[in-house]
């Protein structure tokens, strides 16, 4: 099995098909998950180099999972981002940074340009396929 780049967490499937969308053409190994249990379970098997994960979701949210991984020194492998469509609060902001999140990518404007970039700053150049 391949290296994961990425893991992506967010239980709305459509913001899966929002990410998949952005990532076709490129040479990035990833996985999508709407469930945060299930999400776990791959992160600390696959140690990917990134991981995003949703603040509000059913269950484990962001921030409850950011505990789960901190827990299982999940830093030492991966990069942690925060995506989330909430408007936070500066100090809510600053209370993510405090828990592990390197990053935080708002939902509301996320576009492909800008969403790479946060990923490769983790993941060094990002390759297009070659057709």
């Amino acid at each position: 099995m391949a290296q994961l780049d990425l893991i992506i967490v967010d239980d709305d499937k459509f913001m899966g098909k929002v990410f998949s969308s952005m990532l076709s053409g490129y040479e990035i190994n990833y996985e999508f998950y709407s469930d945060s249990t299930e999400a776990l379970s791959a992160i600390l098997e696959h140690r990917p180099k990134c991981v995003l994960l949703d603040y509000n979701m059913p269950g484990m949210n962001g921030q409850d999972l950011i505990v789960k991984l901190s827990e299982n020194h999940i830093f030492q492998h991966s990069s942690i981002f925060l995506i989330t469509a909430d408007a936070l609060s500066e100090m809510d902001k600053m209370r993510m940074m405090t828990l592990g999140f390197e990053k935080l990518i708002d939902k509301n404007v996320l576009k492909k340009e800008t969403f790479l970039e946060a990923i490769s700053d983790v993941l060094g150049e990002i390759k297009k396929l070659v057709a």
